[in-house]
């Protein structure tokens, strides 16, 4: 059907539709429904994919558009920007497209989203934006791995690694100025 919100609007009647012959059907056989509904189950994931944690497969479906279909964990590492860093300057970046972080973030955290443009190398990326956050005093710098893994810099510009978000798809790398917080990454 695609992916429209627009095809919520046929839910209901598809409901309505399909009560009348589950029923007759759940009267003939529980097993039968069962597998009808395991059926449907199958059906759906086959057609958009979700892993374990709940993440769909990014750009399932979407290959002209970047940045569609991308599931970051957002809402985690800006978590714990809220809890850890409150009242910093925070630069979020190797991101090519708009995301309303201002929805997750605390209002102390000043923050800039600096873009860049898809097919560079993410090592070269952020090399030159921790560098850029240095000269311009920002203390935190989140970054959106856009590879399989994320570029090998512990230590760039007085930024130290600090922490690696992660779901099944997807990660974000934390850089914090002159002070190692939670380099091991269980805070």
């Amino acid at each position: 059907m695609g992916y429209s919100r627009f095809n919520l609007y046929f839910l209901p009647l598809l409901l309505l539709w399909a009560k009348r012959p589950f029923e007759i059907l759940a009267k003939k056989s529980v097993a039968a429904v069962s597998a009808v509904l395991v059926i449907i189950v199958l059906y759906n994931n086959f057609t958009s994919p979700v892993y374990w944690d709940g993440i769909k497969q990014s750009r399932w479906g979407i290959y002209l558009s970047e940045g569609t279909e991308e599931y970051y964990p957002y809402r985690e590492a800006l978590r714990w920007i809220n809890q850890h860093h409150q009242k910093k300057k925070v630069l979020i970046t190797g991101l090519s497209y708009n995301y309303w972080v201002a929805y997750y973030l605390s209002q102390d955290v000043k923050y800039r989203i600096d873009y860049v443009q898809p097919g560079r190398r993410d090592i070269d990326v952020l090399r030159e934006k921790l560098q850029k956050a240095d000269r311009e005093g920002f203390s935190i710098v989140l970054f959106h791995v856009n590879e399989p893994h994320p570029p090998d810099i512990q230590v760039e510009g007085g930024f130290s690694r600090a922490r690696i978000f992660q779901n099944s798809q997807r990660q974000l790398v934390l850089y914090v100025k002159d002070h190692p917080v939670g380099l091991s990454g269980s805070d």
